[in-house]
């Protein structure tokens, strides 16, 4: 009979395990640094997390039952908003981004529901055990199982601190998703704000976004609108080369919609009796939501679009979402693959230089410029909120503007050749 060489030790072990090994590596870990004959842990923290593990020695393993279901536990975790991963926490992909900051009110309105007694399905990356193997070793090997909901109880919930060095991460990260600085600004602000309304209300003490500086915004004359030769140009090598791209492009020049909005465009939206547009949502960065400015517009359209909107609808994709630009599946498309697939290859060989596919707008908004379409008419199917707006934002494409202005003030009225003399001059008073 082989004899145990191993120590007989009994109590107790708090450990703060570390990032990157899992709550059975700590036992092996320490059952070989203490040359124990028997230890266990109480609890299960992913190997990502870090804490308290506590790990029983000999005759105190017996004890784990006990501990395990009278204990109360506490978590200290960092909650960041604006992304999601396939495994739901940081050690995943990120699958979907969302611009959508939440309100203050909805931050109140929420928090409340996360305290007392709840039910909840654990999701398929924790700790859970399934058929004694931790539900996130099967998910990672592609096994497919069910996790039963279960009741717990939440004692307490609070903000605890809120660094600045989340708040910097969180806008490095939304960089990276293409988003507008000017934009990413301006989240930048309305999470400042729920800050501040969090400090009125004592939940914390300071405001980490102060320490952070707003991006540089690019100036409006860096955006490359297209010629009207340019234009047609890239229409035509579109239509030959990618003919499933071409009706996009095609809405895109015609009616100014950003391009999240012509991913969720539907064709309930697209009034063909009287020739208009219905913009009222947007997909981007794989969430559907509002438009940018959360409210909805009518585009007018022209005889000519209607017309050829028409056609598309009897030979695009069939979809379930009924969307009028799906992908081959019937889907939203996805940005990142049409840029890299279809609107970067048609630009080389139309011989134009990289833009953007936000350029598309402006060249819709130049061309009516151009056309001297009224201000008010432009302002109004791009969906600003006033014709300042507008203005501020094209009238870099305005050159003539001044020169025009000029000769007006020539002209003002009819008696142009008129001079004063000495003799015909009257002074008020006299």
């Amino acid at each position: 009979m082989k004899r145990n060489k191993h120590k007989n030790i009994n109590g107790w072990l708090i450990l703060n395990k570390p990032q990157g090994i899992t709550s059975n590596d700590a036992v092996v870990i320490t059952r070989k640094l203490f040359d124990a004959n028997k230890n266990g842990h109480t609890g299960t923290l992913d190997p990502f997390a870090t804490g308290v593990l506590p790990i029983a020695f000999g005759e105190a393993t017996k004890l784990i039952p006990f501990v395990e279901n009278n204990a109360e536990k506490e978590y200290e975790f960092v909650l960041k908003f604006g992304a999601q991963t396939d495994t739901l926490d940081t050690e995943g992909t990120i699958v979907a981004t969302s611009d959508k900051i939440p309100t203050k009110e909805e931050i109140l309105r929420v928090i409340p529901e996360f305290i007392g007694k709840i039910k909840q399905i654990p999701p398929i990356y924790s700790a859970i055990k399934i058929d004694g193997k931790r539900a996130y070793e099967l998910a990672r090997e592609g096994k497919h199982f069910d996790i039963k909901e279960r009741e717990i109880e939440i004692y307490d919930l609070k903000l605890l601190e809120i660094r600045p060095l989340h708040i910097q991460n969180f806008i490095k990260d939304m960089t990276k998703t293409g988003l507008a600085n000017s934009t990413i600004n301006h989240f930048k602000k309305t999470i400042g704000a729920v800050f501040n309304y969090m400090i009125d209300s004592g939940v914390i003490y300071q405001n980490p976004v102060n320490r952070i500086k707003c991006l540089k915004v690019k100036n409006n004359t860096l955006m490359r609108p297209l010629t009207i030769k340019e234009t047609n140009k890239l229409l035509a090598v579109t239509k030959k080369h990618y003919p499933d791209f071409y009706p996009l492009l095609y809405i895109a020049v015609n009616t100014g919609l950003r391009e999240g909005e012509l991913f969720a465009l539907t064709w309930d939206c697209v009034n063909f009796v009287e020739g208009y547009i219905v913009v009222n949502k947007s997909y981007t960065h794989g969430v559907l939501g509002s438009t940018k400015t959360g409210k909805e517009r009518k585009v007018k359209i022209s005889l000519t679009v209607t017309k050829f909107l028409k056609e598309w609808k009897m030979a695009c994709p069939k979809s379930e979402l009924n969307l009028v630009f799906p992908n081959a599946n019937g889907n939203y498309m996805d940005s990142q693959n049409m840029m890299k697939r279809r609107f970067k290859p048609a630009l080389a060989l139309a011989g134009i230089d990289s833009i953007r596919f936000h350029d598309l707008r402006h060249t819709y908004a130049s061309t009516l410029i151009i056309q001297q379409v009224p201000l008010p008419y432009i302002s109004k199917q791009l969906g600003h909120s006033t014709n300042k707006v507008t203005l501020d934002t094209y009238v870099h494409l305005m050159p003539e503007s001044a020169q025009l202005g000029d000769s007006l003030l020539e002209n003002l009225y009819e008696d142009r050749g008129a001079g004063l003399e000495e003799s015909n001059v009257r002074r008020f008073g006299t």
